[in-house]
């Protein structure tokens, strides 16, 4: 494909189509102009790294710390402007998203010979990577080195990405829990609970350590709770606070509570097969296995690398089938 490529001249614009400029640096963005207005007029150019983003946290919280305790309609306007941080956040992600998209569209037109297309989205790309820091790009040129690298500069990008500890390179690196090779598999896992650890914000990752310190001993597992609670209160959108605080009401049995977090913690980080996994073992406990199989099959089915969990679907999956059975024999009694 390289050589064919490098062999091309697009007969319209006459712009000789190089293969290294179709799909390396694939760092461009499909968004609408209001989309694209939005992220220009807010913080387009704040990156996601740590020292930046926990200047940008300890500002923001310093701000809103004594409205939050000063009276309820203070903590109000913490919660809206909490809210504009995160929808901040989210857009940029979506944004992220989108140049994920882009890189691999621009790969299949260039396999299927779209060569006008793929130059399109090449240029597509360029103009929108102006609008991008220069951490972004270079974060994004160490995922594509995961995904199309060898496997020992795959092995480098996983290093350079627990460095970085960017929550936008998480569904990249959880392609990698499926690699059949399982050194390389089982360093991913371990970049990704790096990444879920990591707030931001080095007070709140502090307060994060200081309750996993505290849960080691079941005597301390009320004090870890507080700790975790006051983890969601400071960064409300810190997705493993509510993991962590999950496990521990697990562990003291509070199994509706830990559910609650679970599904909290979901809906930050989808594909956090550790809070999957989770709120499979509470329903599990709870005596309801169809609740417990499904949660449990799409933590497997995220990682792969989750062997006891696997076993549990195995057992729920004939606990699910003879339940169904019988139900089925009833229902045709009753008929009868």
């Amino acid at each position: 494909i390289s050589n064919k490529i490098n062999q091309v001249t697009m007969n319209k614009s006459a712009v000789h189509l190089n293969f290294q400029n179709v799909i390396a640096n694939g760092e461009a963005m499909k968004s609408d102009t209001t989309k694209l207005n939005i992220l220009r007029s807010t913080s387009c150019q704040v990156s996601y790294f740590p020292n930046t983003r926990s200047a940008r946290c300890r500002s923001f919280y310093a701000q809103t710390k004594s409205k939050r305790k000063a009276s309820s309609k203070s903590r109000k306007i913490s919660k809206v402007l909490c809210f504009s941080f995160n929808v901040r956040n989210t857009v940029k992600q979506e944004a992220w998203d989108r140049i994920q998209l882009l890189e691999r569209e621009m790969i299949l037109a260039v396999k299927e010979e779209k060569y006008d297309e793929a130059a399109r989205l090449r240029d597509e790309r360029q103009t929108e990577m102006a609008s991008w820091s220069d951490d972004s790009q270079e974060l994004l040129k160490v995922v594509k080195e995961l995904r199309i690298g060898n496997r020992d500069s795959r092995a480098g990008a996983l290093e350079e990405l627990e460095s970085y500890r960017d929550h936008r390179s998480i569904p990249a690196i959880l392609e990698v829990l499926r690699d059949p090779d399982p050194k390389l598999s089982a360093q991913a896992e371990k970049v990704l609970w790096n990444i879920f650890c990591h707030s931001g914000d080095n007070k709140v990752d502090k307060m994060l350590q200081e309750g996993m310190m505290a849960m080691q001993m079941v005597s301390n597992l009320e004090n870890a709770e507080n700790i975790f609670s006051k983890v969601i209160e400071n960064a409300p959108d810190f997705g493993e606070a509510f993991n962590k605080r999950a496990t521990v009401r697990y562990l003291r049995k509070d199994f509706e509570g830990a559910v609650e977090d679970c599904i909290a913690a979901l809906s930050l980080q989808p594909d956090h097969f550790g809070a999957l996994s989770g709120q499979g073992l509470c329903h599990l406990a709870m005596n309801q296995p169809e609740e417990a199989l499904s949660c449990l099959r799409r933590a497997v089915f995220v990682n792969p690398r989750l062997d006891q969990i696997r076993a549990y679907v195995a057992d729920l999956d004939q606990v699910v089938e003879e339940k169904r059975r019988r139900t089925e024999d009833l229902d045709q009694k009753d008929s009868l």
